[in-house]
């Protein structure tokens, strides 16, 4: 994965290898939101269609993690929907399931 690109507006998605897509964390929205929206993005689906960060994980404890956003030491992964989600301060990346045809 690449470092963050400053230059970017925040939030903007961006893909880093082909298939990770990678989101800045933005102050105005809890980490669960990103989430869906960050997992909804790299899907092509809408966030209404995925099943609700909170039924797959203590939302709350994850949103607690990152609150102010200063502690760069501070990374989770998980999964959800078929993604590899990674959260740190800075931002969230998804990998996206790679689908293989006969």
């Amino acid at each position: 994965m690449t470092e963050p690109d400053d230059s970017q507006p925040p939030n903007e998605v961006r893909e880093t290898d082909g298939s990770t897509h990678v989101r800045q964390n933005a102050a105005d929205q809890t980490v669960t939101t990103q989430v869906a929206t960050a997992v909804a993005d790299a899907l092509g689906t809408r966030e209404d269609d995925l099943t609700p960060v909170g039924t797959v994980l203590d939302a709350e404890a994850l949103n607690q993690l990152f609150v102010g956003g200063d502690d760069a030491s501070v990374a989770v992964g998980f999964n959800y929907e078929g993604c590899r989600v990674t959260v740190d301060a800075d931002q969230i990346a998804v990998d996206p399931p790679h689908h293989t045809f006969p």
